[in-house]
């Protein structure tokens, strides 16, 4: 197993409480039980694909797709293997395509075009109800979180996610949560439970948590021990 790292990433616990949020799988799979839910996919690839994405994005906007983030990949780490990725692509879909043939033939030759990419749909849920504040931005830093649950405890998992974000967002320079990613399906890699998209307006912005708050970093290595299988942080830069 091969994972990117960066400075971004020196000390896994000094980033770790970047994306508590994406601890609570149960939180995004609550409203995905609507049936008109919006899609989304996350797309983890290489430089190399970057034209096969090109062409590959107006048959997806056909198809009901909107493009929502695309950047550059500076770094990841966990001990869920998503490759060595350099760039993203996330785009929300609607529900009607997003099953059809002519939504997985665009796909294909995105998948096709060398070796490595990572794929991740599903049911999407917007921490904000007005989606248009979470239009597709070229400034911040960037953290996507792929999680696989023990499911052993749920209740307690939430029990511990509470006292965590009740301690956390009291806090000046917190991250900015945007959106969830239910696992649906995957293509190259185990299918997560759960991909958490949060951003800092700044990277500073997260430095400045991260040396702040030593207390809440603690807790959060603990939950992630104590409720998740595999997991893997990915620090991202939009529009790069």
């Amino acid at each position: 197993m091969h994972q990117n790292s960066s400075p971004t990433f020196a000390g896994a616990e000094k980033w770790l409480v970047a994306t508590i949020f994406a601890s609570m799988a149960f939180m995004s799979l609550e409203a995905a039980a609507a049936q008109d839910r919006e899609q989304g996919m996350l797309l983890l690839h290489s430089q190399a694909q970057s034209e096969a994405v090109d062409k590959a994005l107006p048959s997806l906007t056909d198809q009901g797709c909107a493009l929502w983030r695309r950047g550059s990949i500076a770094g990841a780490q966990g001990n869920l293997d998503i490759g060595s990725p350099d760039r993203f692509v996330i785009m929300v879909c609607t529900s009607d395509n997003f099953e059809s043939a002519q939504h997985r033939e665009a796909l294909t030759p995105i998948l096709r075009a060398g070796k490595g990419a990572r794929l991740v749909e599903g049911p999407i849920q917007f921490s904000n109800s007005d989606k248009s504040e979470n239009a597709t931005q070229d400034k911040g830093a960037y953290i996507v979180k792929l999680s696989r649950y023990t499911n052993l405890d749920p209740n307690g998992m939430k029990r511990d996610f509470d006292a965590i974000n009740a301690l956390a967002e009291k806090r000046t320079d917190a991250w900015k949560t945007d959106a969830f990613i239910s696992g649906f399906r995957a293509v190259g890699m185990p299918t997560p439970d759960e991909a958490a998209i949060i951003h800092y307006d700044d990277p500073q912005q997260g430095d400045r948590f991260r040396s702040q708050n030593p207390d809440i970093l603690k807790l959060v290595g603990a939950f992630n021990k104590k409720h998740l299988i595999e997991y893997t942080y990915i620090s991202m830069a939009p529009n790069q």
